[in-house]
């Protein structure tokens, strides 16, 4: 994918950062949907509600190591089909 993401210092979560044209959080229910895999889109954190679209949420404390990794896959899965990817 092309993505970063944030190493986290503390907490249960990351960011994941996608390409500025990426909308995250129209993706996010097609992600639950087809993936069974949630996130929080970046606007819910922005100051404006609005910035952030390319940014998402993913808390890391719940699930294993392996159910992580294939979630990532499902998701890149996921916007690999909306043409995100």
């Amino acid at each position: 994918m092309p993505a970063t993401w944030s190493r986290p210092d503390g907490a249960l979560y990351i960011w994941l950062k996608m390409p500025e044209a990426t909308d995250l959080e129209s993706a996010r229910e097609t992600a639950l949907a087809d993936a069974d895999v949630g996130y929080q889109p970046g606007p819910l954190f922005a100051p404006d509600g609005v910035s952030g679209r390319n940014y998402a949420r993913l808390c890391f404390g719940y699930n294993t190591p392996e159910e992580i990794h294939e979630g990532i896959a499902a998701l890149a899965a996921v916007f690999e089909r909306r043409g995100d990817l």
